[in-house]
């Protein structure tokens, strides 16, 4: 390599710089005070905690398109960087990129959720659950929207490292239907009952599908959930430590599945377990709900008919039950003095909320 003058390492590439022929671009943002680039803006503010501590987050990023050597992969060969158009000059145009920027920024506002102002022509179920209200408060295009809940995308570089999250979350709710059969029958039948103190305990226990691939629908909406948190900010003060750390587990690559598996279980409980209340602020505090709404919404900026919307809280509530199912024998087995009924007692006021 040395005889013939090869480098031992690809180069570090800055930009902004024109486009490289041959390489994708990404739709981006771009730090304003030094030339890093992420596609994520929940990266983009690690980074600007990291290296611009000392100076107030800005409210705006800029939008850019970059480019990286390999979407895939580690290291510096994902690196983003900045990159130009096509050079234009001239006054005619500079007027037309004036036009541009606009009939852009236009679009832009047209693919936002719109909410009607006569409420005649708003269903009643969007005037319970507030969903379109929701929508339009966060002021971006539906297709982005619709992007936080879609499952990892492994072309984009700063989603590959989720490349192996689904396969996680299946091993964690297969662990937990591994359990059903050795579990206590009352435990399991109110499991099954969302409102015990209300309409009694069912006689059906919570039990498990009768054919194996129906998991592996139902786990769908539970995978857009967490790839959702992972990679937006959301207002969840009990729950973003336990997030953070699954995320920086994924990020490392680590291939302990065990402990994976285990950061999974504490994120959905504490994500499961906090009593969400609404506030002049957030209208949709609670972010299962708030995964629900986005689940639902369709890309003209509508949304599902509330009886294509039974199907997936019912996903939900199975994957909840789940989780609280790993959470009642956890306890049970790691303190003699606690039985399973007993830690059912303490998950309980959490069914059906």
């Amino acid at each position: 390599m040395s005889q013939l003058q090869v480098a031992a390492t690809l180069p570090t590439i800055t930009g902004p710089r024109t486009k490289v022929h041959g390489l994708q671009v990404f739709v981006a943002m771009a730090c304003k005070f030094c030339p890093a680039v992420f596609t994520k803006e929940k990266k983009l503010r690690e980074h600007h905690g990291l290296q611009h501590h000392d100076i107030p987050v800005p409210q705006h990023w800029q939008s850019c398109q970059a480019q990286c050597m390999k979407a895939e992969g580690a290291g510096s060969v994902r690196k983003l960087w900045q990159v130009t158009g096509d050079t234009r000059v001239g006054g005619d145009s500079r007027k037309k990129i004036l036009v541009d920027d606009l009939l852009k920024e236009l679009d832009q506002e047209l693919k936002t959720v719109q909410v009607p102002t006569d409420h005649h022509l708003v269903s009643p179920w969007l005037l319970t659950t507030h969903w379109h209200e929701w929508a339009r408060w966060f002021r971006k295009p539906t297709e982005e929207l619709c992007a936080l809940v879609s499952p990892p995308c492994l072309s984009v570089p700063d989603e590959e490292q989720y490349k192996t999250l689904a396969k996680s979350i299946q091993l964690y709710f297969e662990e937990a239907v591994s359990l059903i059969d050795t579990t206590d029958e009352l435990v399991l039948q109110r499991l099954n009952s969302p409102y015990p103190n209300k309409d009694g305990i069912s006689n059906t226990p919570f039990h498990k599908h009768m054919h194996e691939n129906t998991l592996k629908q139902y786990i769908h909406p539970v995978i857009c959930f967490i790839t959702m948190l992972l990679q937006d900010l959301w207002m969840i003060p009990d729950a973003n430590m336990v997030i953070l750390k699954l995320d920086d587990m994924l990020q490392e690559g680590s291939t302990d599945q065990s402990h994976i598996v285990h950061q999974i279980h504490l994120m959905l409980l504490a994500v499961w377990t906090t009593p969400w209340s609404k506030d002049k602020h957030y209208i949709i505090p609670d972010p299962t709900k708030s995964c629900l709404a986005l689940l639902t919404l369709n890309q003209d900026g509508s949304f599902k008919h509330p009886k294509e919307v039974t199907k997936l809280i019912a996903m939900f509530e199975y994957c909840m039950c789940l989780t609280f199912l790993k959470e009642i024998r956890a306890c049970a087995s790691a303190d003699t003095n606690v039985d399973e009924a007993a830690a059912c007692d303490d998950l309980q006021p959490f069914k059906g909320t």
